[in-house]
C-alpha cells in the first residue's frame, strides 16, 4: 500500500473568481484586518461581514513577509461572510502528529495488491461552496481505477476556537464531503484565556535577551503538560485534554455530529483522566470503512485475499506516546507565547 505524507498546502493559490460577491473589496476593511493579523498576539480571531472578495484580498496579502510569520491559517465562510483566523501551535499540533503517523504505518499494512493510494495531509485546502478552509488532518484515497481521490477521515483541533466554532467547521465539511468516513475533534480546554505578561509581572524577562530554548526548558523542568510558568508568568496551562470521534453508519449519507450515544461516536479523556478505550473502538470500526473503501477500488472482478485477510489493530492511540508528546509540546507552546511577546515589548 502507498501512503504519501504531504505538509501544508497554503491557501494563496485559492481561485480569485467570486462565488457570492458583487465584486466590489473593503479595502479599508481587509488592511486593518491584514494589520491585526500581522501584530496581534491573539490565536484564534473572528471577522464578520467579509466578502469573498474581501477574502480573496487578504489571502492575496498574506504573502506578505510579515504576515507568513505569524502562519495564520483561514476558514472562510462565504453564504455567511464570515472569517476565522487561527493560529496553529504545537500543542494544538501534537495529538494530530501523533495520529498522522500512527494511521499512516496502519494504512501502509494493508496488504493491497493492486495500486491503490493514501494521501495523509497535516493540512490541505478545502474549496467548497460554504466553506474554504483548512482541516488540521485530511487522508484521502485514489486508484488507478479512480483517479479523482476522496476524502475519508478529517481531524480538526481546538485550543484557542470555541467548541462552537469548531462545530460549525465540522459540520460544514462534513456536508460537503460525502465520502467522509470519520471525523474527529481534538479539544484543548484552557484553564483560562491566554494573555502576555503584565510589564510589572515579567520585568526581568523583559530587561534580558531572549532566553535560549535549552534554558527556557531546563527552567521549566519536567513538569506536566497541564502547565508552564516561568519568570511568573503563566504561558500555558489547560484544565483537560478531550478527544471525539465519529463514523458513517451504514447507510446514512453524511456522518452524523449530533449522535453522541451509539456505536458510531466515540469520547476520550487525556487529562485529568486517561480513557481512550472508546476512542480506539470507533477508530478500529473506522479501519474497517477504510478496507472496504480500499476493496471498492480495485478493479472490477479482482478479489485480494490480502486485502480481504487484513484485520485493523485493536488500538489506535497509545495514552503514553500521546502524553510524553503533549509534555514537549506544551514546553513548545510556552516558549513561542514567550519569544513573540518577547519580539513585541521590544518593539515597542
Amino acid at each position: 500500500m502507498a501512503v504519501r505524507h504531504g505538509s501544508e498546502v497554503t491557501q494563496y493559490n485559492t481561485p480569485s473568481k467570486p462565488l457570492h460577491s458583487d465584486g466590489s473589496v473593503n479595502c479599508v476593511k481587509c488592511k486593518r484586518i491584514l494589520q491585526v493579523l500581522t501584530q496581534t498576539e491573539q490565536e484564534h480571531l473572528v471577522y464578520e461581514g467579509v466578502t469573498y472578495n474581501d477574502y480573496i484580498y487578504i489571502i492575496g496579502h498574506l504573502e506578505d513577509a510579515e504576515c507568513q510569520k505569524t502562519r495564520h491559517r483561514l476558514t472562510f465562510f462565504p453564504y455567511t461572510e464570515c472569517l476565522m483566523a487561527s493560529t496553529p501551535l504545537p500543542a494544538h499540533e501534537s495529538i494530530l502528529c501523533v495520529v498522522r503517523i500512527r494511521l499512516g504505518s496502519i494504512l501502509e499494512s494493508i496488504p493491497v495488491s493492486g495500486r491503490v493510494y493514501f494521501d495523509i495531509r497535516s493540512a490541505a485546502l478545502v474549496r467548497k461552496d460554504s466553506i474554504i478552509g483548512v482541516p488540521d488532518g485530511l487522508v484521502k484515497i485514489w486508484s488507478e481505477c479512480n483517479a479523482t481521490a476522496q476524502r475519508i477521515l478529517l481531524m480538526e483541533a481546538v485550543f484557542s476556537q470555541t467548541d462552537d466554532q469548531v462545530m460549525n467547521k465540522l459540520r460544514d465539511y462534513v456536508h460537503n464531503e460525502p465520502d467522509l468516513l470519520l471525523a474527529c475533534k481534538i479539544v484543548f480546554k484552557q484553564v483560562s484565556h491566554y494573555h502576555s505578561p503584565r510589564r510589572r509581572t515579567a520585568r526581568q524577562l523583559q530587561a534580558s535577551r531572549v532566553m535560549m530554548e535549552s534554558k527556557w526548558n531546563s527552567s521549566v523542568g519536567d513538569a506536566e503538560f497541564t502547565r508552564v510558568v516561568v519568570g511568573g508568568h503563566k504561558w500555558f496551562a489547560v484544565s483537560s485534554v478531550q478527544i471525539h470521534v465519529w463514523i458513517r453508519q451504514p447507510g446514512d449519507s453524511d456522518i452524523n455530529l449530533d449522535l453522541l450515544d451509539s456505536n458510531y461516536y466515540g469520547f476520550g479523556t487525556l487529562y485529568p483522566a486517561v480513557d481512550l478505550s472508546d476512542v480506539n473502538r470507533v477508530f478500529q470500526c473506522s479501519l474497517a470503512l477504510v478496507k472496504n473503501a480500499v476493496m471498492a477500488e480495485l478493479p472490477a472482478g479482482i478479489v485480494d485475499t490480502g486485502v480481504e485477510e487484513w484485520s485493523p489493530p485493536d488500538h489506535l492511540l497509545d495514552a503514553g506516546t500521546l502524553q510524553q508528546r503533549l509534555v514537549m509540546a506544551a514546553k513548545e507552546t510556552a516558549y513561542e507565547r514567550y519569544c513573540r511577546w518577547h519580539t513585541t515589548v521590544s518593539r515597542g
